[in-house]
């Protein structure tokens, strides 16, 4: 996977290329500690979801610190520092053997937002943690236990995850009181059960049709109706059909909504 950062170099410093010893241990290097954020950015629910590109860009182009090592949203992982930088993901020290991975969404989202965003998001995040965890087991280490960590574990360095808000709880919140720790890390550890490794992580087809429909159901819900010659509230294929005849993208990618379409038909909708 491509490093966003060098390939986009940073306006100001965000990472070192090599980390500093832990004041507390006198350890250097990562410590198989994943700090999880959100980016306190909108999801982006019009497909295809560019949410985690778009973090990106803000922390290349931010004029002070702030950046992660990875960061995901529904159909996206963004690799933007190499994990054995310095990554600045937390102001109490922390940066010196943590690992960060952060979702391109608000903290509120968990609750309010979709169920397909939330699913395809946390099994990209459980993916690309078990990419830290292979990097961490490469240089000498175990791997990354399947657990969560107290802050004072964390400074200790241990290995597990831990919360923003529980490493910073004076000044951050994220990734929220609603995050799905459990079935993160219920996903997390099914990816060191997986035989392939890929990131379907042995979704199954009926899986993989019930996202894609409350995924275009969401598309067609939030884009239906803002044109006055759009057809509205009128069958799918007869939306579909309209935005090709008419050449109306503005931001809505009709190949994938007619990939998705074509799913639900072949599904006998």
């Amino acid at each position: 996977m491509s490093i966003y950062l060098t390939e986009h170099p940073p306006r100001s410093l965000q990472f070192y290329r090599n980390r500093k010893p832990n004041r507390a241990t006198g350890k250097v290097g990562a410590s198989g500690a994943v700090v999880v954020h959100t980016a306190e950015s909108m999801i982006d629910l019009v497909l295809p979801d560019d949410g985690a590109e778009g973090v990106a860009r803000y922390i290349s182009t931010r004029t002070n610190p702030g950046s992660y090592h990875s960061i995901v949203d529904s159909d996206t992982t963004v690799r933007i520092g190499e994990y054995e930088w310095q990554m600045f993901g937390e102001g109490k020290g922390g940066n010196r053997w943590a690992l960060h991975l952060s979702f391109a969404c608000r903290t509120d989202q968990w609750a309010s937002g979709p169920k397909w965003w939330t699913d395809l998001a946390i099994r990209r995040a459980a993916v690309e943690a078990r990419s830290m965890s292979d990097w961490h087991v490469s240089q000498g280490n175990p791997p990354i236990p399947a657990h969560r960590i107290t802050a004072e574990q964390y400074r200790r360095g241990a290995a597990g995850f831990i919360s923003h808000a529980e490493v910073d709880p004076g000044r951050r919140s994220d990734p929220g009181e609603h995050f799905p720790w459990t079935q993160f890390l219920e996903a997390y550890q099914t990816t060191a059960e997986a035989a392939d490794g890929d990131d379907d992580m042995a979704l199954s087809d009926t899986q993989k049709r019930t996202l894609l429909r409350a995924a275009i159901r969401d598309a067609y819900e939030l884009t239906n109706g803002p044109n006055p010659r759009e057809p509205k509230r009128r069958d799918l294929n007869e939306w579909v059909k309209w935005h090709n005849e008419n050449g109306a993208d503005d931001g809505r990618t009709i190949a994938v909504i007619e990939h998705l379409l074509l799913t639900e038909q072949d599904n006998g909708r």
